[in-house]
């Protein structure tokens, strides 16, 4: 497909990124993302033979994730039939200099693959560099929350990697502050990543000064208003796990935050029915007294 045609098709698709398609525009776009039309081939084999040029590969990219972000249904299982879309996406995140990645990369692989199957690329280390990259360049917030999401489920699946970035790059503690900011927003399932991945980095010798003293007092304070407002007890324990880590940690001892209402909270959970929330409760307990006698 040519350059030309690409960039007229970018400019058609970009008057509908803030509007609702009408009746006749759904219609339309219908069309020409129908299987025999073969716009959708034609644009994933120009991206596979263009991966390494940003002029066409920026644009194609774009155009794919519009079209899949309005008519998914339609053009999902035509990008699924091609198996080496996802190395050729890999490339040109991996490949591209950051600045310059067009980020409906990353919304387009995430709509199509999810989060996780990036383990399933040749090159994992690279990849997920390449992710931490592309952070201080992204302004949108669907596209940064789109890396973090990804960054999140890898902090599982290569644990000793993503600790490694956490206390090495130089974008780690913005994406802290990004993973508060998803944490705060979340629902479900999605919470539950998050606090797993909080207490990873949490209870990691590697990551002990990950997060601002700002962001660590922020992060204490999402995890109180939770335990006090939440009705799912199963999550309330979660929470109260990483209240745990958060006393644990070395960053607690000169943050000196909301250290009263910390400790009311865990006097209460010492009577807990379940032994998990003593255990935490009582661990809480220990580690502030232990502070407070040092500091005395």
């Amino acid at each position: 497909m040519a350059l030309d045609g690409i960039i007229e098709m970018r400019k058609i698709l970009d008057r509908l990124e803030t509007a609702i398609p009408g009746p006749l525009v759904t219609e339309w776009l219908n069309n020409i993302a129908d299987p025999s039309f073969g716009l959708v081939d034609d644009l994933v084999n120009t991206f596979l033979t263009s991966v390494q040029d940003n002029d066409v590969s920026k644009h194609t990219v774009r155009i794919l994730r519009q079209l899949n972000t309005h008519i998914k249904a339609k053009v999902l299982p035509q990008i699924l039939e091609n198996k080496v879309f996802p190395e050729a996406m890999y490339k040109y995140i991996t490949g591209t200099k950051p600045e310059e990645v067009c980020h409906d990369a990353f919304l387009l692989f995430t709509a199509i693959y999810g989060n996780e199957n990036f383990k399933d690329l040749k090159d994992v280390p690279s990849f997920m560099r390449a992710l931490f990259d592309a952070l201080e360049y992204i302004q949108e917030e669907n596209a940064y929350t789109a890396v973090v999401r990804i960054l999140i489920s890898s902090s599982k699946e290569s644990e000793e990697l993503f600790l490694e970035l956490c206390s090495t790059h130089k974008n780690a503690r913005y994406f802290g502050e990004l993973l508060l900011q998803l944490l705060n927003k979340s629902e479900g399932g999605e919470t539950i990543k998050c606090l797993e991945c909080l207490k990873l980095i949490l209870e990691s010798t590697e990551t002990q000064g990950f997060f601002y003293t700002n962001d660590l007092k922020l992060l204490c304070d999402i995890v109180i208003q939770n335990l006090e407002n939440l009705s799912d007890f199963l999550l309330k324990a979660r929470y109260f796990e990483v209240l745990k880590d958060i006393v644990k940690s070395n960053g607690f001892l000169p943050l000196n935050h909301r250290t009263e209402e910390i400790k009311a909270i865990s006097e209460i959970y010492a009577n807990s029915d379940v032994s998990e929330m003593r255990s935490y409760a009582e661990i809480i307990l220990d580690t502030i007294k232990s502070i407070t006698q040092s500091t005395a």
